[in-house]
C-alpha cells in the first residue's frame, strides 16, 4: 500500500482507510461473516414471505443467494417505493432490473453491519407503503 500511496498522494486517506477496512475483515473472520449474513438473509426472507403484496424473485435455496434478496412489487412504481421508504421511513435499500423485463424490483443487500431491528424497521415500513 505504501508504494501506491506515494505515487498518488491525495489517494492515501482511501487506501488506509481500506487497508483497516481489510483487517477488521480479516480479525472477524470470513466465515463468520459469511454465516452471520446468510443468518439475516434468511431471517429477511422468512418476514418478507409473509407479504401478499410482493413477489420473491430470489430463488428459495439458500445456497443460490448471498446477502442480497430480490422482490417485485406488482403494480408499483419501484422508484416511487424507494422514495417513500427513503424519505419517510429512513429506510435505503436499492433496485435492480429484471432479467429480459424493462421492470425493476426491490434489492435487500445485507451486510455484518446490519441487525434483526434493521430488517424490523423494513418490514414496518413495508407494511405501510404497500401492505401486505
Amino acid at each position: 500500500m505504501q508504494k501506491l500511496g506515494n505515487r498518488v498522494p491525495y489517494a492515501w486517506p482511501a487506501l488506509r482507510g481500506t487497508e483497516t477496512a481489510l483487517d477488521l475483515h480479516a480479525r472477524i473472520n470470513r466465515a463468520r461473516i459469511e454465516a452471520r449474513v446468510r443468518e439475516l438473509a434468511i431471517y429477511a426472507r422468512l418476514r418478507l414471505e409473509q407479504f401478499s403484496t410482493l413477489e420473491l424473485v430470489t430463488p428459495a435455496a439458500p445456497g443460490q443467494w448471498a446477502g442480497i434478496l430480490t422482490a417485485r412489487v406488482p403494480g408499483r412504481e419501484i422508484a416511487d417505493v424507494l422514495e417513500v421508504l427513503r424519505r419517510v421511513h429512513r429506510v435505503r435499500i436499492g433496485s435492480a432490473p429484471l432479467p429480459g423485463s424493462d421492470e425493476r424490483a426491490l434489492r435487500i443487500s445485507l451486510n455484518i453491519f446490519n441487525s434483526h431491528d434493521d430488517i424490523e424497521q423494513l418490514i414496518n415500513a413495508l407494511r405501510v407503503v404497500i401492505g401486505t
